[in-house]
């Protein structure tokens, strides 16, 4: 895990392809701490609606 207060994460499963995608995540370990920070950036920029029941990203400027 990156973050040691997380003990697990509780992930999202609909069907036989995403258990094991997240089998394969949970194996590669915690992230470094410059992808924790790009994803960190990333998500800060973007904000995130749903619209018609279909996410959709725009892009937060300020």
């Amino acid at each position: 895990m990156s973050y040691p207060q997380v003990v697990s994460p509780i992930t999202g499963i609909l069907n036989e392809k995403e258990v094991e995608g997240n089998i394969i995540v949970s194996n590669l370990g915690p992230l470094e701490a410059s992808q924790i920070r790009e994803l960190q950036k990333a998500y800060q920029e973007t904000r995130f609606l749903i619209k018609n029941n279909t996410l959709k990203s725009v892009q937060h400027h300020g």
